[in-house]
């Protein structure tokens, strides 16, 4: 029996239809595991070389004050890496004992710096100043309604206590958020103005945390070069938010606005891997307040760390960026001091493929973006294959009419 030509455009049409949608389909699957974030590509941690947590949330055990339990002793962290001036790079460097306060004397002469395991040249390490390395931060304050009662009370003294310890010069920011994300008072040198809007913050809504995270990189983008910190504190997760941003976002919009992430986890309900992994993948910290009385400890050990920061600068031993390839390089830094060697390091992409505009290498979120640039033109081949499929039946169609006639 012969089919009518009608029939087997119409088959084929669906066929076309059916093939695309699957494959469309298949590609958003694989990217949204992709997605789930740098481990995933191989990718390994970016401070002190130790494994990532797994993501599933955890309960936080009740006690005192602390930084991330994982991080015992001294030790180093690396923030971004400048490459405004290539092969010299920059990036700024803190050192803490084992319960956190930060360690001010140090002899150049013991400081180890490598690239790949290749000594590096002209290294210099100056402390870093008002001047020089001007700080903006931005108090990110969790408002929703858990935050109800005592837990903010000692929130809004502890950023209250955090904006007072500002040096003359520093500029800071106030953003909060529940469901939705609020700039309360946009950079400014004015304390005032700051204490003023903090002492006014009241409590109502949901929990938008990674989308706090992104809007309060997006002002540090318009802030002056230098020390770029979020300080975020939540007591809970991300839920019922009006947004769909995705944790992976918040760290690659931090990576390109060259801004530390501090996260500041209250009580038992954070999870706190999460917390965890904003901090390191953003060359920041994580701190756990078991109870609302430990903020104003926690902001003031967080103001000497960030006012105890070491601006390093050193010449690459590859004078040559590779071109065309994804080549990644790590930055290690040891130090010897109280009798242990303290060490630290940090991953970046090395090579200027694709080119990093603002001369700022940003580890992960360069990644991400190729998948996603890959993904993007894969959808674009098959939209193209789409519509000249339509197109060709669209003409048989025209043409058998015609023939007919």
């Amino acid at each position: 029996m012969k089919i009518p030509k009608r029939s087997q455009m119409i088959s084929v049409s669906v066929l076309i239809t059916v093939v695309f949608l699957t494959t469309t389909v298949f590609i958003t699957s694989c990217n949204r595991e992709e997605a789930a974030g740098p481990e995933t590509m191989g990718k390994k941690p970016l401070t002190e070389g130790k494994p990532k947590a797994p993501e599933a949330p955890e309960e936080t055990p009740e006690g005192t004050p602390e930084e991330s339990p994982e991080k015992p002793g001294n030790t180093i962290t690396l923030s971004k890496l400048s490459l405004e001036k290539y092969p010299t790079i920059t990036t700024y460097l803190l050192i803490t004992d084992s319960v956190g306060k930060p360690i001010n004397v140090i002899n150049i002469e013991n400081i180890k710096v490598t690239e790949e395991d290749q000594p590096v040249g002209d290294l210099k390490i100056d402390q870093a100043d008002p001047v020089s390395d001007p700080l903006s931060v931005v108090l990110a304050i969790d408002i929703s309604g858990s935050m109800a009662g005592t837990p903010l009370e000692k929130a809004k003294l502890a950023a209250e206590d955090f904006v007072n310890l500002l040096n003359t010069g520093d500029r800071a920011a106030l953003v909060t958020f529940d469901q939705d994300v609020y700039t309360n008072v946009p950079l400014t040198e004015d304390k005032e103005a700051l204490i003023d809007a903090i002492r006014g913050l009241r409590h109502k809504g949901d929990t938008a945390l990674y989308q706090a995270v992104i809007d309060s990189s997006n002002i540090l983008k318009r802030a002056p070069d230098g020390r770029r910190i979020v300080i975020v504190l939540t007591d809970g997760i991300n839920d019922k938010a009006n947004s769909l941003a995705t944790k992976e976002d918040s760290i690659t919009v931090a990576g390109t606005a060259r801004a530390i992430v501090i996260t500041v986890g209250l009580g038992g309900r954070i999870d706190a891997n999460t917390l965890k992994n904003i901090a390191d993948e953003t060359g920041g910290r994580f701190f756990h307040a078991p109870a609302p009385e430990d903020l104003q400890q926690i902001y003031t050990l967080i103001s000497e760390q960030i006012h105890a920061q070491y601006r390093l600068s050193f010449t690459s031993p590859f004078p040559e960026r590779p071109d065309r390839a994804i080549v990644l390089h790590t930055i290690r830094v040891s130090l010897r001091y109280g009798g242990e060697d303290v060490m630290g390091s940090r991953e970046f992409l090395a090579s200027t493929n694709p080119p990093v505009d603002s001369g700022t290498l940003e580890e992960g979120s360069i990644l991400r973006l190729l998948i996603g640039l890959g993904d993007s033109i894969l959808y674009i081949l098959l939209l193209v294959i789409f519509i000249l499929a339509v197109t060709i039946l669209s003409i048989l169609i025209v043409r058998a009419k015609r023939t007919r006639s």
